[in-house]
């Protein structure tokens, strides 16, 4: 456990190191991803859905120039009930992505999406600051994102008209290109995560070593049973010591009785022994 905790921590270390490095440089490529403009500053176009993997494209984003502002008070965004757009497309429609796709015909396929939600132009009170949802076209102008057309759209041509100008931008080439660096993005925020769970782990294990180490040591003694007999001959007894031995001293207590003097008394209740000088 001493090493290990070491080796863990280094190695958590290392592996956050690596994939700070996948992560950063993962936005880094994501950010430098400019948008696919297919029209600029135009009322009408005609745009190529390509549709590479059959599956239906997410089709387009469409602009106009504006700001969030409501002069006649009605609780819509003036450039957005101001702006008139209407999508066909020539090629087939799914209802969801792989299912089965039918012609549109004429329907108009453009919505209103401010905010990242399909709504009416509702003006949104709460919202204080909306400068995130400008964006700069490559002619320099600052436009409002007003919609989308053409969800969802298979192979086909997509004819896109409006009272207003608009700039319009194909979204599936960006999402083609931000696959790579999306995929490394989750390979390094899955590395940190590994790296951190090492580290967390070595705190424990250190933790748990020091409060080892700082224990007292226990030593634990054999002790003998009380019952158990002294073997005379392992018990080394110092002639000087005050110690003896217990079967030296039965044995000098056994000499110290003399047999009886035939001039004793017998009454002595002794049975003919008397008891050494100094009794016992």
């Amino acid at each position: 456990m001493g090493k290990a905790w070491k080796i863990l921590l280094i190695s958590g270390i290392f592996i956050v190191i690596v994939g700070a490095s996948i992560t950063v440089s993962s936005v880094k490529k994501l950010d430098s991803i400019e948008p696919h403009w297919v029209l600029e500053n135009e009322t009408q176009g005609e745009l190529i859905i390509e549709d590479l993997d059959g599956m239906g494209d997410i089709g387009f984003t469409i602009y106009v120039v504006g700001n969030f502002s409501d002069t006649n008070q009605n609780g819509k965004y003036d450039f957005c009930e101001n702006t008139n757009v209407t999508a066909t497309h020539s090629g087939n429609v799914a209802e969801n992505f792989g299912e089965k796709s039918v012609s549109p015909g004429e329907k108009n396929l453009f919505y209103i999406e401010l905010f990242d939600k399909q709504n009416d132009c509702d003006v949104i009170e709460k919202r204080t600051d909306l400068s995130e949802f400008f964006e700069q076209s490559p002619d320099g102008t600052e436009v409002i994102k007003l919609g989308r057309a053409c969800l969802i759209c298979q192979e086909g041509v997509t004819n896109i008209t409006s009272n207003q100008s608009i700039w319009v931008v194909y979204d599936d080439p960006g999402l083609l290109a931000a696959q790579g660096p999306g995929f490394m993005l989750f390979i390094g925020i899955v590395t940190n995560v590994c790296g951190v769970c090492f580290f967390l782990v070595a705190i424990i294990l250190l933790i748990v070593s020091l409060a080892n180490k700082n224990q007292p040591e226990v030593i634990y003694q054999q002790i003998a049973p009380p019952n158990q007999l002294i073997d005379s001959s392992q018990v080394n007894i110092d002639e000087n010591s005050q110690f003896t031995d217990p079967n030296q001293t039965i044995e000098k207590q056994h000499d110290d009785y003399i047999l009886p003097d035939s001039n004793a008394d017998s009454d002595s209740g002794l049975g003919g022994l008397r008891p050494p000088e100094g009794g016992l």
